[in-house]
């Protein structure tokens, strides 16, 4: 099992440990879905750009220790 060693991703997810929140796919699926958010600021006016932000970086930095099929 992996740990969620950032203080962040485990309080934004909601796990200690990538299985626990559904596996990489979940954690990559959610950097994309910031991503796409942050990249249309028009459609998603409400959206929080800060959470989202963190989420992209957090997110990507983890991910660079993630099996090779799993990284952005």
């Amino acid at each position: 099992m992996t740990r969620l060693d950032n203080s962040f991703l485990r309080s934004h997810f909601q796990a200690d440990y990538v299985e626990d929140m559904g596996g990489w796919p979940s954690l990559r699926d959610a950097v994309l879905c910031a991503r796409r958010v942050l990249g249309d600021p028009v459609r998603f006016p409400k959206a929080d750009f800060n959470t989202l932000e963190k989420v992209d970086l957090e997110g990507t930095c983890f991910l660079l220790r993630a099996p090779v099929q799993f990284i952005v």
